[in-house]
């Protein structure tokens, strides 16, 4: 699942002058697995996120991190309501 804020972790990361084998080195992952969070193959974890901003010293990551996951979130909900289907209300007697 690609994301708004793939970039923005190898942004960060960058600025912070770490290489990916030294990032993953602290964040306790394999650099094959950060390559994947960069290139948003898959989705950071919370936990991820934070660790990552903690090293890297860039708060705004989070903030970034939260933005995506609630426009992921506002997809998601998209998707299950359906424009051409009217759910029908509860009969009241």
């Amino acid at each position: 699942m690609k994301d708004n804020c793939s970039t923005c972790y190898k942004k960060s990361r960058e600025m912070a002058g770490f290489s990916q084998d030294e990032a993953a080195e602290r964040l306790y992952i394999c650099r094959r697995i950060l390559s994947y969070y960069e290139t948003g193959r898959i989705r950071v974890p919370d936990s991820i996120a934070i660790k990552m901003s903690e090293i890297y010293e860039d708060r705004s990551l989070l903030v970034d991190h939260l933005n995506t996951l609630d426009i992921v979130k506002h997809i998601k909900d998209d998707k299950k309501r359906s424009p051409c289907i009217r759910r029908p209300e509860k009969i009241t007697s």
